[in-house]
């Protein structure tokens, strides 16, 4: 009797130990999209810097992987498209005359970062809070605008830098898929060079950070 308890005690605990290791090596794929909020410096529309960003709410989508090093401990990696558009309305008064046409293209960011996630489990699901660190490469909107006068005409202007950021959220599982929430903060600081109206090279840094509200889907293998 005794024996067949300490082969039940073994059995059970080679199981346990079995199934925790499963759990802990699983890779987990998600896309998701999520409002991009302009704050700080990137949300001026006052003449206080030389070159007031001007953006406006946008979109953030991301396409991440992750690999469960231990049960609550996953480490992957995320790629990002952050797209801010112009804001005409800060820019130029609604009854303008002045203004023939205007357009202009959008704040962008690609991002390419390392992220380490630590979950907290629940029956159906989990919590979780994530910190990014990787690149951004970024370029700023371009502005087309003509008048009686002449046309304003300025084109993107290009630069990397590093990215960082932190986000949390919860996830429900239904078998191998999941939906969810999440919310964050995402930031980088590049250098971009401009051409004024003189012809003369000038540098300047612009803070780029936003806050993200969304909604993801993930499959996990």
């Amino acid at each position: 009797m005794r024996k067949f308890i300490l082969c039940l005690t073994f059995f059970c605990l080679c199981t346990a130990a079995f199934a925790q290791d499963t759990l802990r090596h699983t890779s987990r794929f998600s896309i998701s999209y999520s409002s991009s909020i302009p704050v700080g410096d990137f949300r001026s529309t006052t003449y206080e810097t030389d070159y007031p960003p001007f953006a406006t709410d946008g979109g953030l989508l991301q396409l991440s992987y992750a690999y469960g090093l231990k049960y609550n401990l996953y480490a992957g990696a995320t790629l990002g498209w952050r797209r801010n558009p112009f804001s005409f309305e800060s820019f130029l008064e609604n009854d303008d005359e002045l203004v023939l046409s205007k357009k202009s293209k959008p704040w962008q960011s690609l991002l390419a970062m390392a992220d380490v996630q630590y979950l907290l489990h629940a029956r159906d699901g989990f919590a979780y809070i994530k910190g990014y660190l990787g690149a951004s490469f970024n370029s700023t909107n371009t502005l087309h605008i003509v008048t009686p006068y002449g046309t304003i005409n300025h084109t993107a202007a290009k630069a990397t830098a590093l990215a960082y950021g932190v986000s949390a959220g919860a996830q429900i599982n239904i078998r191998n898929f999941g939906i969810g929430l999440d919310t964050g903060i995402l930031s980088t600081r590049p250098t971009f060079e401009r051409i004024t109206a003189q012809g003369t090279s000038v540098k300047y840094k612009q803070p780029i950070t936003t806050l993200q509200f969304g909604l993801f889907a993930a499959y996990t293998l």
